[in-house]
Order: C-alpha cells, then sequence, then structure tokens
C-alpha cells in the first residue's frame, strides 16, 4: 500500500486513540475488524497516513482489548485475510474515495445494542452482524464434516457451489458464468444459479387453473409412475425464464430438439425433475474441474430439501453421496452466527457440528448409476450443446 498519502477518512466515532508506554499517543482510524481460524483482528489506519496497523481483537460489554503480541504465523495470515478484503489503492484508482466507505463489519461481529428508542426490552439487546444475505447464512448452516463437499440451496431457484478458501476466478469460471460471493470466517462461497422448482410450481398454476390442484404427494407418485427417460429439457433454457405457458414451452422445447412430447401430466412432472437431477450433474462436474479438493458429498438445504424423489435422482445422476437438511437453512446460519458473536462456538467447524447433531439429515447413496449414466449421455447431446 502507498504510504505517502492519507488512504482513509473517518466519522468521529470510527476513531481510536493508541496509547503507547512512552506516553506518546497516536490516532488512528477503525478500517475493519475481521476473523481468521475463529479469532478476531482490527486493521487500524495512522491518521494521516497510508499505513496499516494489524492487531489481535477482543470486544467485551463495554471495553476492548488490543493485542500485540501475536506470532509472526498469526501476523502473516491476519495480513493476508485483510488485503483479500480492502485494496485502498485500487479504490482510489477507481476514483473512489475512502471515507466514503464504513469500516468493516464481518459476520459474527456484534455491531452494538439496539437502541432504546427504537424498542425498550428493560435489558441491553445486541445487533449483530450475519452473514448478510440470504444464501450466505443458509451456506453457512451445512452441516458438513470438512471441506470435501459442494451444497446445493434448492427451492424456486437452485444455488449449486462450493465453499473456497479463496475466490476462483480464471477465464474456466468466466465461460461458465460462475459467481464469486464473501462467506463467513473469509470464505468465498463459489456458485452458480440453477433454475429449481420454478417450472415445475409453473406448471402447477396452470393444472390448477384447469382444476388439477397437485400437492407435492401426489406429484411425486406421478412421476415415480411415468417412464424413465423419454424426454429432457435444460432447465436454464431462456425458454423457460417466463413463457405464458410453461406446460408449452416443455413441448416446444421438445419438438425443437427432436424428442416425443409429454402424453400427460405425470411425464411433465417426471421430465422436469429427471431434468433437474441431470443439469446437477453438469454444473456438479464443473464445480469438481474447478475445485482444489475432491468432491465426496452434496448437502442439500433449503425447502428443496424435503423433496426425496429428487435427491435420490440427484445421487443417482451425479454418483456421490447427497444429505438432506436443514430445510429453515438460512434461519439457522443465522442464529449460528449469533452464538458465534456469543461466544457459545468458537468457530464454523463448531457451527456445523452441532447443527448436524441436532438436525435431522437424511442420505441418499446413488443406485441405477448405469442408467443414468446413459441417460446423462443423451441428455448433453441433446440438451448441452
Amino acid at each position: 500500500m502507498a504510504e505517502d498519502k492519507e488512504l482513509y477518512g473517518y466519522e468521529e466515532d470510527d476513531i481510536i486513540t493508541l496509547e503507547y508506554d512512552n506516553g506518546e499517543e497516536e490516532e488512528c482510524g477503525i478500517v475493519g475488524v475481521f476473523d481468521v481460524d475463529g479469532k478476531d483482528y482490527i486493521a487500524l489506519n495512522p491518521l494521516g497516513t497510508g499505513e496499516i496497523y494489524i492487531y489481535g481483537y477482543k470486544e467485551y460489554e463495554e471495553d476492548f482489548e488490543l493485542i500485540d503480541d501475536l506470532t509472526d504465523e498469526e501476523f502473516e495470515k491476519a495480513i493476508k485475510e485483510f488485503e483479500s478484503l480492502i485494496d485502498a489503492e485500487l479504490i482510489e484508482a477507481a476514483g473512489a474515495k475512502m471515507e466514503k466507505f464504513p469500516p468493516i463489519t464481518m459476520p459474527g461481529q456484534i455491531i452494538g445494542n439496539l437502541k432504546k428508542d427504537v424498542v425498550d426490552f428493560g435489558y441491553d439487546v445486541p445487533v449483530i452482524a450475519i452473514a448478510g444475505h440470504d444464501t450466505g447464512s443458509a451456506v453457512a448452516a451445512v452441516p458438513a464434516k470438512d471441506e470435501k463437499f459442494a451444497y446445493l440451496s434448492s427451492g424456486t431457484w437452485s444455488l449449486m457451489g462450493i465453499e473456497s478458501k479463496d475466490a476462483i476466478i480464471n477465464e474456466r469460471s468466466y465461460q461458465l458464468n460462475f459467481t464469486n460471493e464473501g462467506g463467513v470466517e473469509g470464505t468465498t462461497r463459489f456458485l452458480k444459479n440453477i433454475t429449481g422448482m420454478w417450472i415445475l410450481e409453473q406448471c402447477r398454476k396452470e393444472w390448477k387453473a384447469a382444476g388439477k390442484d397437485y400437492d407435492f404427494v401426489q406429484l411425486a407418485k406421478m412421476e415415480q409412475s411415468a417412464p424413465a427417460f423419454r424426454s429432457f429439457i435444460n432447465p436454464d433454457d431462456a425458454s423457460f425464464a417466463n413463457p405464458q405457458s410453461m406446460l408449452q414451452a416443455i413441448n416446444d422445447y421438445c419438438a425443437k430438439t427432436g424428442q416425443p412430447q409429454p402424453e400427460d401430466d405425470s411425464q411433465v412432472a417426471r421430465l422436469i425433475m429427471e431434468s433437474l437431477a441431470l443439469r446437477y450433474r453438469t454444473v456438479f462436474s464443473w464445480l469438481k474441474e474447478l475445485a482444489d479438493f475432491p468432491l465426496e458429498v452434496l448437502h442439500i438445504i433449503g425447502g428443496g430439501a424435503k423433496n426425496a424423489l429428487l435427491a435420490q435422482w440427484t445421487s443417482n445422476s451425479i454418483g456421490v453421496p447427497v444429505l438432506t437438511g436443514p430445510t429453515e437453512a438460512t434461519a439457522i446460519g443465522n442464529i449460528m452466527m449469533q452464538f458465534k458473536a456469543l461466544g457459545k462456538v468458537k468457530d464454523i467447524n463448531e457451527m456445523r457440528a452441532l447443527i448436524a447433531k441436532a438436525t435431522p439429515l437424511d442420505r441418499y447413496e446413488p443406485q441405477d448409476t448405469a442408467a443414468w449414466d446413459a441417460a446423462y449421455a443423451r441428455y448433453v447431446a441433446l440438451c448441452e450443446k
């Protein structure tokens, strides 16, 4: 970082005074508090300089402590994490001003207390920064035992990804339209959006309007009764984004790709679920290609985790075990980051171990893999051109 000019500007509340053993004092702006390996650190900028000081940081109810006896390893890790969070020179080069940016608040930090003039409960209510995004909280709640997992946040839309220590930015990730998002404890959510239950939900609306109000139990029975692997769609094809009639869009896609059109509602439902499971295989294969660690299990979280048939078909398709749950992952991830801020759990590993112990999980092992491999080859030839 440049050291010949001031890079940061601060509000009065974001300035602290350091007192040294020789009696000297130095005012510093708080750049941010961040987490490395379950420990908090604070980045300070001495006013009028471009320097950065890194200290260990502990916050108490009415005070805080700066820790300067860091080991070389701790300091190097903290510097690396800080530099991954903010690049002042890049911000200046873009014509922005650092004083326009508030201090960085990382997930699992206590921001302050709820103001009494908002709601007065008669006691202090801490305001805690959580993952800041519904998917971020959901992924924090994945009950994984180690890093060798992918996740599928399943609902109207699906998000499939991995948790990476660093952003994955290369030509291949760009071509495949993957996203890097900041996660908890300095991790990166590397993921891709996939159309989820949207297509089936739109078909249900059309069926209901025609007097056929199928619930999900009925749909599962219908899907199992229909012939397997008759026709496929690519759920992410633009024609399924918001057509006037989803049923007609499916028929048109089948006609365009030279496949038989569904003959009844059961065949429509099965086509959608099989196609989702096969699309998941495509994205899962890309994740295996881009990850620098093996992927041994897929965790399905969110409302779609209740769909046992889709979970089994997904396991059959991708060829690894699938674990489902929790369904309310966003809420649980939010709660667990509050637990961390209050010192009830040490880090994300303890969070996930507690979630795995407290949440019912269902496990699905791959079945009929030869048939699914053959179906996938047909699907790719027809739908992934």
